[in-house]
């Protein structure tokens, strides 16, 4: 049985182990096992980071809000007799303006009855006053009188005692002295009566002056003024002529038109900046007021309102919290922006601006504008390309290699190939056998790929490596292009430049300049506008530069003045302010600007020398 069941089975197994066998070898390409897996070095472009200089401005949206808002209200009762014809919504109105009059008949009357009741009671007092000095003169003689007796009676007295006179003419001396003393007190008791008199005669006379100075101020109560220090403007008026109003109805709301106020909501990772000012000043000098640690530094705020392809800018600072917290529904601290003169703007013009409409003639309520917070730096600030940041807030850096060990891949990069056989051979770049790339390899014995470089241009090799950056502030560059065919080319100021107010096209072999536009190109400055003649002011690499003794001054948030016609335009480019990161990131380093998937330590060459 078990020799039967060999002679069975065994032919089929030699047979499947060789169709295993030829199928194998079908499947192997010729000569793969001598050839290396090329692994192309990726070309990137790279770009050197700059330091900030100046201030790092805060962005955000905000509106315009008032200052202050007064809400005119009726302080007596009455029916409205008079309204001002300025007291209309949307009216100025100049300080101390009448607005209102509530008739004022009743006080009218009630006045002229007290006043007749103040001289009334003022001549009752004066009658007293007279008669109280005629009970003061005769309480005089009275006191005379009664010294007069009271000396007589001593005498008599006396002789009585010696038996001089007789008992009735003591009597009678006696009914003397009590005549003149009962005379006496008679005018004393008289005299105390008239002073009690005229306390409540002036008792009287006082009150009846103080209804008469509250019926005068309810008089004076009945017109309505606007406020006296102020120059406002009428937002709502809610009475007409006509109409019964009582005490503390709301007869217009005016609004303050000589500032304004610019509500925002910034966030947390913003307020820090402002939070580290106010933290520097107090290292330096520790407030003494507990008030301190809920004011805000004055820092510059510049608020700009677009309309109709234009900007029109007022200048305020950071003022002070609207209350005091986050808002819990967005978590951004709310705060205010004083602008001190609202009626004062200046036009920043959009560069692609085809028409220039009329601003605004102040800042008004309602505006939904952009501001700029001027923050001093607290570290060093850089600036990188907006396009070099990657999802998560992180770049490339780029660290450049000088010694030919470092060109073989990383442990990271060995880890996630598979091995192959011995290296014999090298291929060449995808590029084509016909490329002038520079070609860096890396053979080894044990059959790890080949790295090769890829691309038309000589370039750096190095390593890239990720950074995470803290993106604060956003900067938008104006460049001055000339548009020719559908092709923008940066004015740099070399080939492309102005001489004499002209654009000119500079020759390759030295000859004349090529005419490009001949009309000028005016810039809205200080002194009013200016051409871009070449000499005081030129165009650099896009950028207008003020020509000093020490070199050339960038202008970038300088207005152009561009024709319609003219075949120029404006690029913005957009760099982002981060802070600097000691030795990770700072001025000087190199990121990578082309999109790269790649893992730190992956090897790349750049497109020329950095």
């Amino acid at each position: 049985m078990s020799e039967k069941f060999w002679r069975v089975i065994l032919p089929g197994v030699i047979l499947l182990v060789g169709v295993g066998i030829a199928l194998g070898l079908m499947l192997i390409r010729p000569g793969e096992t001598n050839v290396p897996k090329v692994e192309p070095i990726p070309v990137v472009d790279v770009v050197q980071v700059r330091p900030h200089v100046g201030t790092v401005n805060i962005e955000a949206d905000g509106v315009v809000v008032p200052y202050r808002e007064f809400q005119v209200a009726a302080e007596v009762e009455g029916k409205v007799v008079f309204k001002a014809d300025l007291c209309r919504a949307g009216f100025f109105v100049p300080p101390k303006s009448l607005l209102f009059r509530i008739d004022p008949t009743d006080y009218q009357l009630q006045e002229q009855r007290l006043e007749q009741e103040v001289r009334q009671a003022s001549n009752a007092l004066e009658e007293l006053k007279v008669e109280i000095a005629n009970i003061q003169d005769l309480l005089r003689v009275a006191q005379q009188d009664y010294e007069l007796e009271k000396r007589s009676f001593a005498r008599q007295e006396e002789l009585h005692r010696n038996r001089i006179i007789s008992d009735a003419d003591y009597e009678q001396a006696s009914r003397s002295l009590l005549k003149a003393e009962n005379a006496l007190v008679t005018l004393q008791n008289q005299l105390r009566t008239a002073q009690a008199r005229k306390e409540s005669l002036e008792a009287v006379l006082e009150r009846v002056r103080t209804q008469l100075a509250e019926v005068k101020v309810r008089l004076a109560r009945t017109e309505i003024y606007s406020p006296a220090d102020v120059e406002t403007v009428v937002i709502r008026d809610s009475v007409e002529v006509g109409d019964y109003v009582r005490a503390g109805t709301i007869l217009a709301v005016l609004e303050d038109v000589s500032r304004a106020e610019v509500r925002v909501n910034l966030r947390r990772d913003q307020f820090s900046w402002i939070w580290a000012i106010k933290a520097g000043q107090s290292s330096q000098d520790p407030p003494k007021d507990p008030a301190a640690a809920y004011r805000l530094p004055a820092l510059p705020v510049t608020v700009t309102h677009e309309l109709e392809g234009a900007k029109f800018a007022w200048e305020g600072f950071l003022w002070r919290y609207e209350g005091l917290g986050l808002n819990e529904a967005t978590r951004t601290v709310p705060c205010r922006i004083l602008v001190e003169n609202r009626g004062k703007s200046k036009p920043q013009i959009m560069p692609d601006s085809w028409r220039v409409p009329a601003g605004p003639p102040i800042l008004m309520r309602g505006m939904f504008v952009s501001v700029q917070i001027h923050v001093p730096q607290v570290v060093p600030m850089l600036r990188i390309p907006e396009e070099t940041l990657q999802p998560g807030n992180w770049v490339w850096r780029f660290e450049p290699t000088e010694h030919p060990q470092d060109l073989k891949p990383s442990q990271s990069e060995i880890d996630q190939r598979e091995p192959q056989g011995t290296t014999q051979t090298v291929g060449t770049s995808p590029a084509g056998a016909g490329s002038s790339a520079a070609s860096h390899l890396a053979a080894t014995s044990s059959g790890q790929p080949v790295l090769i470089s890829q691309g038309a241009s000589k370039g750096s090799i190095g390593r890239v490596c990720r950074v995470q950056v803290q993106p604060v502030a956003n900067v938008r560059i104006p460049r001055l292009v000339y548009a020719e065919g559908g092709i923008e080319r940066v004015i740099d100021g070399k080939t492309l430049r102005f001489e004499n107010g002209q654009l000119v096209q500079g020759s390759a072999e030295g000859g004349s300049p090529q005419l490009l536009w001949s009309s000028p190109i005016f810039l809205q400055t200080a002194e009013g506008l200016v051409p871009i003649d070449g000499v005081r002011y030129q165009v650099l690499e896009g950028v207008v530069h003020e020509m000093s003794p020490t070199g050339p001054v960038p202008l970038p948030d300088v207005i152009i003045q561009l024709p319609p016609e003219a075949p120029l335009g404006v690029q913005l480019l957009r760099e982002l302010i981060v802070p600097a990161r000691p030795g990770y990131l700072e001025a000087g380093d190199f990121i990578v600007i082309t999109p790269l998937v790649a893992n730190d330590g992956t090897l790349v060459q750049t497109r020329g020398e950095p």
